[in-house]
């Protein structure tokens, strides 16, 4: 479930582990990662306390409720296409939809076309490394 390997606090290094285990994955119930971003926030290290010291302020990027689960099923998607295993998915979207907005927009071009990629015949045959 998405749930279980998204929303939970694993690593690459556990995909990693993951994809050495198993020759291909499914992954279902991935809901649509889309969500509005919430208002970024000031971050200040503890010496700051509760004054805003404009040396040690940085904005924080306006990130939305699922961007972390994101983060982690952008680091699967990566790890079975680098190492060759088939990544299923059933999901409650289209792929094309399933994160449309979001400060991961970018970076989730890649993982889509990667997962577009794995769609392909070729890359079901094409041996492991």
């Amino acid at each position: 479930r998405f749930a279980d390997l998204c929303e939970q606090p694993f690593s690459a290094m556990d995909f990693m582990a993951l994809c050495d285990r198993f020759s291909a994955i499914l992954l279902n119930q991935v809901p649509n990662l889309s969500a509005q971003q919430r208002p970024g926030r000031i971050a200040r290290g503890t010496e700051d306390g509760a004054q805003r010291v404009v040396a040690g302020d940085r904005e924080l990027p306006q990130l939305s409720i699922h961007d972390d689960s994101v983060r982690r099923f952008i680091a699967l998607v990566d790890e079975c296409y680098d190492r060759k295993v088939p990544l299923y998915l059933e999901a409650q979207v289209p792929m094309e939809q399933l994160y449309t907005e979001g400060y991961l927009e970018f970076p989730f071009r890649r993982t889509l076309s990667r997962l577009q990629e794995m769609q392909l015949q070729r890359f079901a045959s094409q041996p492991r490394a």
